[in-house]
């Protein structure tokens, strides 16, 4: 048993000696406990028992304390950040709009302020698929923000990485076109990416003036809504 978990593990060419030479002096060192409990056969020594402290100490620092990296990455894992992508084009009023929409509402199912978002291990993001990297929010989408008493806070543009693509636990595009985008740069991603409105495209208001502005915003917030009710996302 020993010796098929030893080989079985990806670091044997580096500890398979010690770890296959120790657990066989352990494992007959145990043996020879067993039968002198049981059957009145003799016990190991003081010394050996002593060597077999230090064997089992020698092999703890060589193979369990080694793995104390994936157990706390597994722990990571179980409190995984629940992060939410939405992507546009341009990254300057839709995909932002969705972004900061998102955190507010997420602030508010989560009971907690909006600038400790973090304590509770979700929230949302945006990105472009073709944006002029630092261009900030548009004043019309800030102003509809602020229309639907969402907290505006900095924002320069940004496009989609591969990074916060995988990190995301959904990404949520605002037109079937960057959806297909998204899919064609990173097809790994294209089980959890999906058209914020599944029914129609989102389009981009820039140019049509604040009306348009603040239909895009409501619009925008229901379906959010909609997306976390689907998701459940909810205090625990």
């Amino acid at each position: 048993i020993c010796t098929t978990l030893i080989f079985l593990d990806r670091r044997e060419n580096t500890f398979c000696m010690p770890m296959h030479c120790g657990s066989s002096m352990l494992s007959g060192f145990t043996a020879t406990a067993i039968l002198a409990y049981l059957y009145g056969q003799p016990s190991p020594t003081m010394a050996q028992t002593v060597s077999a402290g230090f064997i089992a100490i020698a092999l703890g620092f060589l193979s369990p304390l080694h793995h104390l990296d994936r157990l706390f990455a597994k722990l990571r894992g179980a409190r995984r950040e629940r992060l939410f992508l939405f992507v546009c084009s341009g990254n300057t009023c839709r995909s932002p709009m969705a972004a900061a929409i998102a955190n507010a509402e997420i602030a508010a199912r989560m009971r907690v302020r909006l600038d400790k978002l973090q304590t509770v291990n979700a929230r949302a993001l945006s990105a472009g698929v073709s944006a002029r990297v630092g261009e900030p929010l548009t004043g019309e989408a800030h102003d509809a923000l602020r229309s639907l008493d969402v907290p505006v806070q900095a924002h320069a543009a940004r496009n989609l990485t591969p990074e916060m693509a995988q990190r995301a636990e959904r990404i949520f595009c605002m037109t079937n076109a960057v959806r297909e985008a998204v899919i064609q740069m990173l097809p790994a991603v294209a089980n959890k990416t999906y058209c914020l409105d599944a029914a129609s495209d989102i389009p981009d208001p820039i140019g049509k003036g604040m009306d348009a502005y603040l239909n895009c915003a409501r619009r925008i917030h229901d379906l959010v809504r909609l997306r976390f009710d689907e998701l459940d996302l909810k205090a625990a």
